[in-house]
């Protein structure tokens, strides 16, 4: 059979052939298998790569390969300083390899100790590389048993691995184990991975580290790079803490519409990031990344190093986005980084430009942030935070060192573990810049703290609401006697027994709910406090403080305004319509 296939801008008259396997073959499946059966594969895929290409078509079963990878007769070439490794099957430009179905045709291997390191699945030719290579429709099931002491332990020590390859598809495929990587992409252009699901099962570091690498080798750029991960499902089902699940380092990357899992499967362990995108062996950003419209359960976005890029749309639970440009190792600079439109529950949005580094052109715009707040500091130019929603940060709520623009942002309910000290809006001096510092506006934010103070009457657990009687074991509602809450308050921690718990909601004058269920002893005392210390800290020159707006219920635990400098009192060009209720400013030589 001949098709006709365009690739680019080439046209190839190739011979497809589709290759169900013989029976001989489809007995195996199930049966423990050696390396050398793997030869009758390897055959057929030689043969596809001398007649242009071709589709592999693996039926329902399970190949089995119990004795390791040593045995593979695949050796893959040794380039770039790197020591040859064993290869299972090594796929030619234009052929797929097409399993019945995620869970029906099923690859099982291990990698026992003494063994080199091995890929199930490579491209033919790791010098000159390849194209249009598709692996789709099946799954690989790993376990790395060599341990924290095996000899030659490296990211090539995956199941598939891409060197050099000019559109690369996987879809629909499932792996799981505990490789350092699960799929190693080296210079790759014009990749998708697509609706796979993958399980990384962390034992140790270098086992289970991550689930997708992409990498560039050398400073120069791919011609055409456009790696799309999308649609994909990541679980981290492992004990250990320290990996990232994708690790880029390469340009024109889109990571979207994934889900990644880093809590569910194993509760207790805190620790791991989602995403890391980071500077390459050259010490280079990569550029153009965009992480778009996922949801991170558990896990971090961070550390972020691309320039050109932005993060948005997101959701992210239980962890943080964080942009940084250089460490103290590397000299990286970033500029148009966007940071927007993302929700974050019980974490922060962070960006930093430490030592050589500089963060040009920051845009933190129209995110929602509850049970944390945001974070920039550093070496920044036309750094700008705006339109952006905190609620009940445990400290301050926007703290900016170096911002030159903070506006029509809302902040409530600040302060919730540092009631004494925090503030709604810090607007700091950058730390390279010293006391000359200019930030161009603070303008149309506001602060609120709907808060109540009180501590009167006695508290404790209860097993249901409106139950009349405390519980002997924890509960999620909470009982008031002698005393009356006022349920329009908006208190986020009930402070009790030397705990810090959080509320849910308020029910009725005498009944709250907690987020979680804690033991609290019948006569229990307790406290409630108004958290905000002060609306708007001032420490360094600002061209325009206006049309700012702050209302505390029952006054600051501080002062609407705290204004002061390490090197004296700021300049303020320009503070007009500025409301607060009540008004009132420590160290202040203005009056706002």
């Amino acid at each position: 059979m001949r098709d006709v296939k365009v690739y680019g801008l080439r046209l190839i008259i190739a011979v497809s052939i589709i290759l169900f396997l013989g029976s001989a073959l489809q007995q195996s499946f199930g049966e423990a298998m050696g390396g050398g059966e793997l030869i009758q594969l390897q055959q057929q895929l030689d043969a596809m790569g001398k007649a242009g290409g071709g589709t592999l078509q693996l039926p329902a079963g399970q190949i089995v390969l119990s004795s390791g990878c040593s045995d593979w007769t695949s050796n893959y070439q040794g380039v770039d300083g790197n020591d040859p490794f064993t290869v299972g099957l090594l796929i030619p430009s234009h052929v797929r390899v097409v399993g019945a179905g995620m869970g029906k045709t099923i690859f099982r291997y291990k990698r026992l100790a003494g063994d080199p390191i091995c890929s199930l699945f490579a491209n033919a030719d790791r010098v000159n590389g390849n194209s249009n290579i598709e692996l789709s429709d099946l799954s690989i099931v790993t376990d790395d048993q060599t341990g924290a002491a095996g000899t030659m332990n490296s990211s090539y020590n995956a199941p598939v691995y891409m060197n050099q390859v000019t559109g690369f598809r996987l879809k629909r495929v499932r792996i799981e184990g505990n490789t350092d990587r699960q799929v190693n992409l080296m210079d790759v252009n014009g990749a998708q991975i697509k609706s796979c699901r993958f399980a990384v099962k962390s034992t140790g570091y270098g086992y289970g580290d991550s689930s997708i690498g992409i990498n560039r080798s050398t400073a120069i750029l791919p011609s055409t790079p456009q790696i799309r991960i999308e649609d994909n499902f990541f679980a981290e089902i492992g004990r250990y803490p320290a990996f990232s699940i994708i690790v880029n380092t390469a340009n024109d990357v889109l990571i979207a519409n994934n889900v990644f899992d880093l809590q569910t499967f194993r509760r207790g362990v805190v620790g791991g990031n989602a995403i890391e995108v980071g500077p390459n062996v050259a010490s280079e950003a990569p550029a153009r990344v965009v992480v778009k419209a996922n949801t991170v359960l558990g896990g971090e976005v961070w550390p972020f190093w691309a320039t050109e890029s932005k993060i948005t749309g997101n959701l992210v639970v239980n962890g943080s986005i964080g942009v940084q440009a250089a460490d103290v190792t590397t000299t990286t600079s970033l500029s148009n980084v966007l940071i927007t439109h993302n929700v974050v529950q019980f974490g922060s949005i962070q960006a930093k430009a430490v030592t050589a580094g500089t963060l040009t052109n920051l845009l933190i715009a129209d995110n929602q942030v509850s049970d944390s707040g945001v974070q920039v500091q550093g070496n920044l130019v036309g750094a700008a935070v705006l339109r952006n929603l905190i609620r009940n940060s445990p400290e301050d709520g926007i703290d900016c060192y170096g911002c030159a623009a903070i506006a029509y942002n809302r902040v409530e309910n600040v302060g919730q573990s540092d009631p004494w000290n925090s503030a709604s809006i810090a607007i700091n001096v950058g730390p390279i810049f010293g006391s000359e510092f200019w930030v161009d506006r603070a303008e149309h934010n506001t602060v609120v703290d709907g808060q109540g103070e009180y501590n009167t009457g006695q508290i404790c657990a209860v097993s249901r609401r409106d139950a009349s009687d405390c519980a002997n074991s924890s509960g999620r509602f909470v009982m008031l006697a002698g005393g009356s809450w006022t349920p329009a308050w908006t208190n986020r921690t009930l402070y009790v027994n030397g705990a810090a718990l959080l509320i849910r909601r308020f029910i009725s004058a005498n009944e709250l709910e907690l987020e979680k269920p804690a033991i609290i002893p019948a006569g229990s005392v307790y406290q409630l406090y108004h958290t905000t210390a002060f609306a708007f800290q001032l420490y360094t020159n600002i061209n325009s403080f206006s049309f700012n707006a702050g209302s505390a219920m029952q006054g600051w635990r501080g002062a609407a305004i705290i204004q002061q400098n390490a090197d004296g009192m700021i300049t303020v060009n320009n503070s007009q319509s500025n409301q607060f209720s009540p008004y009132s400013c420590w160290n202040c030589s203005y009056s706002y």
